[in-house]
């Protein structure tokens, strides 16, 4: 009786120990598994890039409606060279300096502000020339005039006084006219010039001297007309309009009563006659 009590003890013994390593062997697996579930997945960064909707050329401003903002994965935009949100510029100054098929990624890197090295050259159209032309800026109102736009070029002329030098005025009105010089001028810069709260005033030696320098885009032969023209009329720059009537205009047609001095010549005794200054 005494050898069955013991027989059942040890085989008892024996399973609590076979059932004790067994569960020493699926302890590691166990400390894996609830290992593994108590990591939280990592989540997808981001960033915004701006994607080109149409084909883009070198040298024109980048507008609103032809690129489109997007979200791209951040180990995707790393391949693009992109690894932070994507800004652009939509001023009208800034120029592209490249090509852009549509589909594009478009960088900051693919713009060029103004000021920046290489601009005026984004400007300037093939066969063109560059001209600094200095004008009256008593007009020019607050960045009216800019990079890229374009303008007319009205000249103030008399036969008998140099008009280069806003301080001369004509003491006789005979001969003296406006008309437009120049139509549809590209601007590609501003030279000298200190943008006020109303206008544009240029910044030269003479605090009285209201003039302004503007870099223009013209063909090779209008050099020495403007040339000319600036050394001995009165210059003004307006934004290019459509003109409904004709653009040169004489005193006598804002003046009822003027009318021209002549004189008359002929034998000895005839009597000159003359009109109203």
């Amino acid at each position: 009786m005494r050898q069955k009590i013991v027989f059942v003890v040890a085989l008892l013994a024996l399973i609590t120990g076979i059932v004790g390593f067994m569960g020493l062997l699926d302890k590691p697996a166990t400390s894996e598994t609830s290992a593994m579930t108590l990591v939280p997945e990592v989540e997808e960064e981001y960033v915004s890039v701006w994607r080109t909707e149409v084909a883009l050329k070198k040298g024109q401003p980048l507008e609103t409606i032809q690129v489109k903002k997007e979200q791209l994965p951040l180990s995707v935009a790393r391949e693009q060279g992109v690894r932070a949100d994507v800004k652009l510029s939509f001023n009208p100054s800034t120029l592209l300096n490249r090509n852009l098929n549509g589909g594009e990624l478009m960088l900051p890197e693919y713009q060029t502000k103004h000021g920046e090295p290489g601009y005026v050259d984004l400007l300037i159209t093939e066969g063109m020339t560059l001209y600094p032309l200095r004008v009256n800026a008593s007009n020019m109102v607050n960045d009216y005039i800019r990079p890229g736009i374009y303008i007319d070029i009205l000249t103030v002329s008399s036969p008998t006084v140099n008009l280069a030098s806003t301080s001369d005025k004509p003491r006789h009105f005979t001969g003296v006219k406006a008309a437009m010089f120049l139509k549809r001028v590209k601007v590609l810069d501003l030279g000298g010039a200190a943008i006020g709260e109303d206008n544009v005033r240029a910044m030269t030696s003479n605090a009285s001297d209201d003039m302004a320098t503007i870099i223009i885009e013209v063909e090779p032969d209008q050099i020495s007309r403007l040339a000319l023209a600036q050394r001995t009329m009165h210059i003004e720059v307006y934004r290019s309009q459509s003109y409904k009537q004709a653009t040169h205009v004489e005193v006598r047609n804002i003046i009822d009563n003027f009318t021209g001095v002549e004189e008359l010549r002929g034998p000895e005794g005839m009597a000159k006659s003359g009109g109203g200054y």
